[in-house]
């Protein structure tokens, strides 16, 4: 029995095109090209998702190896000056008694590890509250200006007042309300006019308090000038800026850029200092900024990065002397496939081979996307 359904099928059928030999030649390949794509993609995230468990490993694997001379691991020093700046902030806000001891040590702690292990600024990758972030930003900005003032060859003393002027450099902000400063959208003009305030607000505070040097109040004070004049309280310009106060400033704007807010998401660091050095380069004088890219290099451990022949990798070690050419590791081939183990390539050796970009995990994708 033939249905009418079956009829009008067969109708429509029959009203179809042939398709000629190299058609369906040419149709065979495309859908053949499609599912290749698809199962390339499909074999590339899994491969993500995969070693994105083992990033973690290959970041202890680089403390491990760098940790000879600490009597405690980075990311213990880290943690313990974590809870110390927490406790700091918190009778800050509540206009406790303030001990600053606990600062000065966190300021010793760091400079000595960073004496004898980069290690530790591996920490400056791992995420903080937006809502919550003075204090996580403070401990990065002081670690970030500890980093670049033994680029720069600073004595004990002086780095010791610059770590310790970091801690403090956004002091001031306690005195504004959390509605202006962890506002989510764009500042009005009199809101922008508090924020403004801050370098001042500190500035005052910590000359209530004793034990500060005239260095420290200076950089807590001038930490938002800028080499040409546009900073502000005063509008300082160059050489009439402590040298301090540059470096805590450019240490702000890059852990700033680096790391969630409110108001932005964060970007890579590669990201960040391209943006300082083709947009704010007049802002920061030039051997300071030069020591930011020596010391924190555009690619940090454990930051994901594609190379010219369409392979991924994971930043492994870094050198001062090549910044935009670190050891890595390549755990996906250039057809999408995991490789196991993963190869190991020195970039400083291997000049056919580059980094095409910088990229981001598939979870973090999803965390800021």
């Amino acid at each position: 029995m033939v249905r009418l359904s079956d009829g009008i099928k067969k109708g429509v059928d029959s009203k179809k095109p042939s398709q000629s030999p190299k058609q369906k030649k040419q149709s065979s390949l495309a859908i053949h090209l499609s599912q290749s794509i698809k199962e390339g993609n499909k074999a590339r995230e899994q491969a993500y998702k995969e070693t994105e468990a083992r990033i973690s490993a290959f970041r202890m694997a680089q403390i491990v190896r760098e940790r000879e001379n600490l009597t405690d691991a980075p990311e213990e020093i880290y943690e313990e000056a974590l809870k110390k700046i927490l406790s700091f902030w918190e009778k800050l806000t509540k206009k406790e008694s303030l001990d600053f001891s606990p600062l000065k040590n966190i300021v010793d702690s760091f400079r000595k590890s960073l004496k004898n292990s980069e290690a530790i600024l591996i920490n400056l990758t791992r995420s903080c509250p937006p809502e919550n972030y003075l204090p996580y930003h403070s401990l990065n900005v002081c670690l970030i200006s500890i980093a670049l003032g033994l680029g720069l060859n600073w004595n004990s003393k002086r780095l010791q007042d610059l770590g310790l002027a970091a801690l403090l450099h956004d002091i001031g902000m306690s005195q504004i309300s959390g509605e202006i400063y962890l506002k989510s959208g764009s500042l009005g003009g009199n809101e922008r006019a508090k924020i403004n305030e801050h370098p001042k607000a500190g500035l005052e505070m910590l000359e209530k308090e004793k034990g500060f040097s005239e260095n420290i109040i200076q950089i807590v004070f001038q930490h938002h000038e800028r080499s040409n004049g546009r900073g502000y309280p005063q509008k300082l310009r160059g050489s009439d800026i402590h040298p301090g106060a540059t470096i805590v400033g450019l240490a702000d704007t890059f852990e700033a850029i680096t790391h969630p807010r409110l108001y932005h998401k964060e970007r890579l660091p590669y990201e960040a200092l391209t943006e300082l050095i083709s947009e704010k380069v007049r802002d920061f004088d030039k051997n300071i900024l030069k020591s930011l890219i020596e010391e924190l290099t555009f690619y940090p451990p454990g930051t994901f990065v594609e190379l010219n022949t369409g392979e991924v990798a994971v930043v492994e070690h870094t050198s001062s002397k090549y910044p935009t050419r670190p050891k890595v590791r390549v755990f996906i081939s250039e057809g999408g496939e995991k490789l196991e183990p993963p190869r190991e390539v020195n970039l400083p050796r291997e000049r056919l081979l580059y980094i095409q970009r910088p990229i981001f995990a598939p979870a973090e994708q999803r965390k800021t996307g």
